[in-house]
């Protein structure tokens, strides 16, 4: 697995989120997927692209929100009294992979996180807490874990 590591400013993502599980995380993320896709994908965003944003709730890891979302500079005004909601992921450093367009990404995240990163002797910053998935527009999906070294 390729990975590299990038420090990253801080950015601000509008979109929608849900509380899931590990039991129910599939089918609840495919319904964020399915229902807002194409209208986030319609948003005039800062980069063409969506992220696949997830923080968890607690120390045990075993309730999150994922929230699919863009990257914006503001929140539109028509979008004010809506359900979407504005997230500002936080500076830092990450570790990042790069994965081709169907890959399967319980496999790579497991892989990413239990593997690569300690044998780069890296470990999970989990003060900073928010992991997300990057999907390009031109295709394929970035893993970001922020990272510190042990």
């Amino acid at each position: 697995m390729d990975i590299r590591l990038e420090e990253h400013k801080s950015f601000v993502v509008c979109g929608y989120s849900v509380l899931t599980d590990l039991e129910n995380g599939d089918r609840d993320v495919g319904k964020l997927w399915s229902g807002h896709k194409e209208e986030l994908q319609g948003l005039s965003g800062k980069s063409s692209g969506l992220y696949g944003v997830m923080w968890y709730t607690d120390d045990t890891h075993k309730q999150y929100f994922y929230m699919l979302a863009v990257m914006i500079d503001h929140m539109e005004k028509d979008h004010a009294g809506s359900n979407i909601q504005r997230l500002e992921i936080p500076e830092g450093l990450y570790a990042v992979a790069s994965l081709p367009d169907g890959a399967d990404l319980g496999e790579a995240w497991t892989e990413f996180y239990f593997k690569e990163l300690p044998a780069r002797r890296l470990e999970t910053d989990h003060q900073h807490g928010i992991f997300f998935e990057w999907y390009s527009a031109n295709g394929g999906v970035e893993l970001w874990n922020p990272v510190k070294h042990i």
